[in-house]
């Protein structure tokens, strides 16, 4: 029996029983036999398995099961050793060796899938089985193996294919139902805000009827009172026109009466709007576009007090000593928001439930803030101001009237730069209170005008409302 160097017995014990290369990510099967952890998968795969499920080894046919396979640490670094010191297993002399004959293993029986010497071969065990050169089955192997793994890779392509198609089906429906909820949704809110419409022009119709039913009656019994009037006018000329002592002989009662009904004053009607334009939903969909607006200290009129969190100011009578700048409103009690809006939709709320008297809206980065040039918008100020009393009012070009309505505990604003517009809405009532119409260039700024010891808020902006 030959004998192996110390070399050549080290390169064996470092190449793969398999594939006959340097053992890759080395494992050991319960006989004791090391294998590259892929090879002897592949080996598992395409062998049939024996009684519980073993398997035999490649080596020495002994049986080993599915799971038993074990990382060898120890020999992976033996063969990294061997790889640093180019030691391939290829070399001359780096072959194989037969255990029983000390023969180099160099053909494959295909029948028992294990490596021979020229000795085992023409032993009656493997006498009549197939055999190959060792290199020629190895390139062969290679090859079935990889076809093997090709072949289970495109199992699991197909797998995929089919499960992506199912969910594409699966998907499409899903877009379906929801588009057609989308549409039957909106529909119904179309069809609620239709009916809400058609209520609120009812309403305002009958109420236009009955108001001017009440001027024709007041205006009626106007022409009536000035027709008696006028013929006791007549009547009172012509007695003027009498001698004293015809005038004496006049009743004083008589003449009270006449007195009593030329200054009975007529009825008053109220011409002040009742119905509003509420809208349902309005909230809500301004709220796509609500921001967190906060307070800039550096523009507050001396006389304001801002919060310490920046989100309240009131009017605190006293002045406080702070540098007057250019940016700060030295006469109206003015101050504006740290925001710049150049663009886009914007929306945010303002809460004064106590206050009696205020202005809110926008105005242009370049408004005047010194002296008491008019906060309208020929000067860059869009706004609405809530009078002493319940009343609002707009100032503008076209000298708008008071806007009556119920005063609101807190008030929103939505700027649609774009769509050149500014919309006022009492978030109270849920209704509609003004409407600017204007072509913005630069920067815009919230504006707001306190002269009122109770605060104007700007309340939190809560998750879900920007």
């Amino acid at each position: 029996m030959a004998s192996a160097t110390p070399g050549e017995k080290l390169k064996l014990d470092a190449s793969c029983l398999i594939c006959l290369d340097f053992l890759s990510d080395p494992v050991s099967v319960d006989c004791g036999h090391s294998f590259c952890r892929r090879c002897i998968s592949d080996f598992c795969e395409q062998s049939e398995s024996g009684p519980g499920g073993s398997y035999p080894c490649p080596h020495c046919r002994a049986p080993f099961g599915p799971g038993g396979f074990r990382p060898n640490r120890q020999l992976a670094s033996v063969v990294d050793g061997i790889r640093r010191l180019d030691l391939s297993p290829g070399a001359e002399g780096g072959r194989a060796t037969c255990e029983e004959h000390g023969e180099p293993l160099g053909l494959f029986c295909r029948r028992d899938r294990r490596l021979l010497c020229r000795l085992c071969q023409r032993s009656p065990e493997h006498r009549d089985h197939s055999t190959a050169p060792l290199e020629e089955a190895a390139e062969v192997y290679k090859f079935r193996a990889a076809l093997a793994r090709v072949r289970r890779e495109l199992e699991k392509g197909l797998d995929l294919e089919a499960s992506v198609g199912k969910k594409t089906v699966l998907w499409k429906d899903k877009v379906e139902a929801r588009r057609r909820r989308v549409v039957l949704e909106f529909e119904k809110q179309r069809g609620f805000l239709a009916s809400e419409e058609q209520l609120q022009l009812r309403r305002l119709e009958e109420e236009e009827r009955e108001t001017l039913r009440r001027l024709r009656e007041s205006r009626a019994r106007l022409a009536q009172r000035n027709r008696s009037l006028r013929d006791r006018v007549g009547e009172l000329e012509e007695r003027c026109r009498s001698s004293a002592l015809a005038l004496l002989r006049v009743s004083p009662a008589r003449t009270s009466r006449s007195e009593a009904t030329a200054t009975t004053p007529p009825e008053a009607i109220s011409t002040d709007l009742r119905t509003t334009c509420s809208i349902p939903g309005l909230r809500e969909m301004l709220n796509r576009f609500r921001v967190d607006v906060t307070l800039d200290p550096a523009t507050a009129h001396p006389a304001l007090v801002l919060g310490d969190d920046l989100k309240s100011v009131r009017d605190g009578d006293v002045w406080e000593e702070v540098p007057d700048t250019a940016d700060r409103f030295d006469t109206w009690p003015c101050v504006l928001g740290r925001e710049c809006f150049r663009s886009g939709r914007r929306y945010w709320e303002v809460g004064m439930e106590s206050q009696t008297e205020w202005g809110l809206g926008v105005c242009r980065e370049s408004a005047l803030r010194k002296g008491e040039a008019s906060q309208s918008p020929e000067n860059g100020v869009w706004a609405v101001w809530l009078l002493k009393g319940n009343g609002y009012m707009v100032l503008s070009s076209s000298s708008d009237p008071v806007i009556q309505e119920r005063r609101p505990e807190r008030m929103g604003i939505y700027l649609d730069y774009e769509g050149g517009e500014i919309s006022f809405y009492n978030v109270t009532a849920g209704a509609h209170v003004y409407t600017f119409a204007q072509s913005f260039s630069g920067p815009l700024r919230p504006y707001f005008f306190v002269c009122d010891p109770a605060p104007l808020t700007l309340p939190p902006v809560v998750s879900g409302e920007s």
